[in-house]
């Protein structure tokens, strides 16, 4: 793709699925029993920040191969 001169754009799915650890920070907390009357709460909020960075990550790897896939096809159509 770069001897075509393409490149893959970035995505804004990219961002949440990068690790700035607010999960591990809410995980430790409820391990570390700090707030007692919070308990079930920061981890069932670790558990879904966990999961919607996963999730995240998951979509942004799709839209990175399905752009890598499509630029590929039109890199090869242009270099032949």
């Amino acid at each position: 793709m770069a001897a075509a001169h393409m490149n893959i754009t970035s995505s804004l799915a990219a961002r949440p699925s990068q690790p700035d650890h607010v999960e591990l920070r809410a995980h430790l907390l409820s391990i570390a029993n700090c707030a007692p009357a919070l308990e079930p709460y920061l981890a069932y909020a670790a558990y879904l920040i966990m999961g919607l960075g996963l999730l995240a990550s998951y979509l942004s790897a799709w839209g990175y191969t399905r752009a890598f896939v499509t630029g590929y096809a039109q890199a090869v159509d242009r270099i032949d």
